[in-house]
């Protein structure tokens, strides 16, 4: 999700769940005056973390028969209400939930905080190899509009041209990192 209509209330969700901002963890709670038939449920898992890494390393959770992030249901539970955009892993570890690494940003601003793709081969992000000009090209997008950064052929200069353009464009310190398992 990523903003608009959320899976529930966030008073439904402080009813059912605790959220520790210096861990990150998400566990149950009991419900006061529940139902007989989930008393059970209460007793069994109250105060225990909830959850499962996904495909994409994301921590979900199910809640209130719905599958929910992690990371959108500790913003939440910290701060009062669902986050109004996406939410950035500061330092590009998904299962870290811990409030200090949790920011709001746009999709543009996402995207200036990624990963070093695992296909890479130069070793640093917008920069590559063009064999027919025997030469380094750096480009880099931001905002939806992609900028050539020119021809080199030094690749040190292609990587200063595209670290040059990540400061103008505000990219995260963090971006081009390794990613991690």
């Amino acid at each position: 999700m990523s903003g608009g209509r959320e899976p529930f209330s966030v008073e439904q969700a402080r009813e059912r769940f605790s959220y520790d901002p210096e861990t990150g963890a998400i566990c149950h709670r009991t419900i006061p005056g529940s139902a007989n038939n989930i008393a059970w449920f209460n007793r069994a898992y109250a105060g225990k973390e909830i959850s499962y890494r996904n495909s994409d390393g994301y921590i979900k959770l199910k809640a209130l028969g719905q599958s929910v992030s992690a990371h959108r249901l500790a913003y939440a539970l910290y701060y009062g209400k669902w986050p109004n955009g996406q939410i950035d892993h500061i330092n590009g570890d998904k299962a870290d939930n811990r409030i200090t690494n949790l920011r709001v940003v746009t999709i543009s601003d996402n995207n200036k905080n990624k990963a070093k793709q695992r296909n890479n081969t130069s070793g640093h992000v917008g920069v590559y190899y063009v064999p027919a000009l025997n030469a380094w090209r750096a480009r880099i997008k931001a905002n939806g509009v992609y900028y050539d950064l020119g021809t080199h052929k030094d690749m040190a200069d292609a990587i200063s041209a595209r670290k040059s353009a990540e400061l103008d464009l505000g990219f995260h310190a963090n971006h081009g990192r390794e990613k991690r398992a």
